[in-house]
């Protein structure tokens, strides 16, 4: 396969060419979510095992010409609760996902399935793409809104459900710090060596 930069994949009339890339993807998300089953089944046979899916940078993976990643993302916020996992999708880009009509009725899904969700300080132009992710329920009110735009720090937006909406103080442990304390990780490597 070197210098083809496309393989045909699929059966019947249906095939179309894929990157391979887009079958890399396909890959990792099907591993990903057979070790979600696995769990499960590890579960029912008396484990207690949680499994956490975290997608930083979410919306690098939102492409309405390679679906592969949004159809991953709304199938597992959908289902992994009740397989006794998290979804945890992060974005800086919310406007990504609501980039088009296609996109939207999933990745609205996609967020409205979320039991918790924290909205850190956006701009006003993101605010307003916020508003139309969450148009179609429970939208912000003016206070909200002003929070949003104005939080400082560590400061976020917290929704746990329709009655639990508050703005909140994200306080960084010791433990955490020091991972990031450029002094410390320093005085560490002189200590190893």
């Amino acid at each position: 396969m070197t210098g083809n930069c496309h393989v045909r994949c699929g059966a019947g009339e249906n095939s179309e060419n894929y990157s391979k890339s887009y079958l890399s993807l396909l890959l990792v998300f099907r591993f990903i979510e057979q070790e979600v089953i696995n769990a499960r089944e590890s579960n029912r046979n008396g484990k207690n095992l949680h499994t956490m899916i975290i997608a930083d940078e979410a919306h690098l993976f939102i492409d309405a010409k390679f679906p592969i990643a949004l159809d991953f993302f709304f199938s597992m916020s959908k289902r992994i609760r009740k397989y006794g996992g998290s979804f945890i999708p992060a974005t800086q880009n919310i406007a990504d996902w609501n980039a088009n009509e296609e996109l939207r009725g999933k990745t609205t899904a996609i967020i409205k399935n979320s039991q918790y969700t924290f909205i850190f300080k956006l701009s006003a132009p993101d605010m307003k793409d916020v508003l139309d992710v969450y148009s179609a329920g429970d939208s912000f009110n003016d206070e909200e809104q002003r929070m949003i735009i104005s939080a400082g720090t560590g400061q976020a937006f917290f929704i746990g459900s329709t009655e639990l909406r508050t703005c909140v103080r994200i306080i960084t442990g010791e433990n955490a710090m020091a991972l990031f304390d450029d002094n410390q990780n320093k005085n560490k490597e002189v200590k190893s060596e």
